[in-house]
């Protein structure tokens, strides 16, 4: 399950992380990410007990670009078959962007002229 944070810029380092917590004292800071899980804590203190001063590769911080459309559950759709008064009919490829799809919206449409 995954989480998403309206609206919050990606972070550019761990020091500028709303998600960086001290889960020691000040005296003796011991800074963590907040988003791994309880098992897989990381530890996010370069020397001097500092938070780092960049954003490690294994963030588990995604970005989702804006602008962006109405983000729609994964639905793999390659062709749809049906039968009517004119017989057995298969749409399929390029006739499939064509259609509408009704599936649950994820993620609203967000960004300039959406």
């Amino acid at each position: 399950m995954s989480i998403i944070v309206k609206s919050m810029e990606m972070p550019t380092s761990c020091d500028k992380c709303r998600f960086c917590v001290n889960g020691f004292t000040d005296d003796a800071p011991m800074y963590e990410c907040a988003v791994q899980s309880y098992e897989n804590v990381s530890v996010l203190v370069e020397s001097g007990g500092k938070p780092f001063g960049f954003r490690p590769d294994w963030c588990p911080l995604i970005e989702i670009p804006t602008p962006h459309g109405r983000l729609i559950a994964e639905k793999t759709i390659t062709e749809i078959r049906y039968h009517d008064a004119d017989g057995y009919h298969i749409v399929n490829g390029e006739q499939l962007c064509e259609l509408e799809i009704d599936a649950p919206t994820v993620i609203e449409a967000e960004g300039e002229n959406i």
